[in-house]
């Protein structure tokens, strides 16, 4: 992966979501998740925007995430939208 696409806290939430962290608690406009198995606990910011790369890279380095999980979670969530939209088309087809 050669450039880091900007992410948004929905998908950080998804990513830490999918790894095996879940919400433990909020405090104004931060979420704090926690993965029971390797009690490892990440501060997520909850804004509006992209968030700045480094926090990302905080945020996946505080939760053990590694460049080959992202790209699989990326691949995955690609090929997720990818199918989406072929059964629509083929849905769409149908109904025509």
């Amino acid at each position: 992966m050669s450039k880091l696409p900007s992410f948004n806290s929905k998908e950080i939430i998804k990513i830490l979501n999918k790894k095996g962290f879940k919400l433990d608690r909020t405090r104004g406009s931060h979420s704090i998740y926690i993965n029971e198995k390797t009690r490892k606990r990440v501060v997520v910011p909850i804004h509006n925007k992209d968030l700045p790369k480094g926090t990302f890279l905080e945020i996946l380095k505080q939760a053990g995430i590694d460049k080959k999980d992202l790209e699989d979670f990326l691949l995955s969530m690609l090929l997720s939208v990818n199918m989406h939209f072929k059964i629509r088309r083929n849905i769409n087809l149908i109904q025509s």
